[in-house]
């Protein structure tokens, strides 16, 4: 229900109700993953809270200078590395993701000056290769797809990347 963040700053309720909403009726997230979200961002206001005393996450993506920016930028670099430092490296991603999403998603709908986690995220080597990814091709299969690619009647149009493939598993 909308009593289940861990905050009592109102626009951060707001913006956390309507990320939920757009998730499960624009994306089509299933329960499970509604829920992960959820649990990364009430442990992303959690650690606001530990380390920055505000459970304001809108906060951080708002500035008047530089200094400020900047400032905010490390608070949540420590945001991240709390992340890294106390869940494993896919969940510590996971919630980084939600992070930045969530202040993408607030990004149309009130003032954001930046979103902080997208200024600092390329200092974490995440592995952001997914489970599903599909095994790339075996020799075999290019084989197969050359002889294809060979019948085909504008084999001469045949592009210069697919011939770089076929020269690369010796099939010239």
């Amino acid at each position: 229900g909308d009593g289940d963040w861990p905050t009592t700053h109102e626009e951060t309720i707001n913006h956390l109700n309507g990320y939920r909403a757009s998730r499960r009726e624009r994306n089509d997230d299933a329960d499970d993953t509604i829920s992960t979200m959820e649990t990364a961002m009430r442990e992303a206001l959690r650690v606001l809270q530990d380390l920055h005393g505000t459970d304001n996450l809108l906060l951080f993506a708002r500035y008047e200078t530089e200094a400020e920016r900047q400032d905010r930028n490390e608070k949540i670099l420590a945001v991240l590395d709390t992340f890294k430092a106390d869940k494993s490296g896919g969940a510590a991603e996971n919630y980084t993701r939600y992070l930045r999403d969530f202040y993408e998603y607030a990004d149309a709908l009130t003032r954001i000056d930046h979103n902080p986690v997208m200024e600092v995220e390329g200092q974490y080597d995440f592995d952001t290769t997914s489970d599903t990814d599909p095994d790339p091709p075996t020799d075999d299969q290019i084989q197969t797809l050359w002889e294809t690619l060979k019948q085909l009647p504008d084999r001469r149009n045949l592009t210069e990347r697919v011939e770089n493939l076929a020269t690369r598993h010796g099939l010239r």
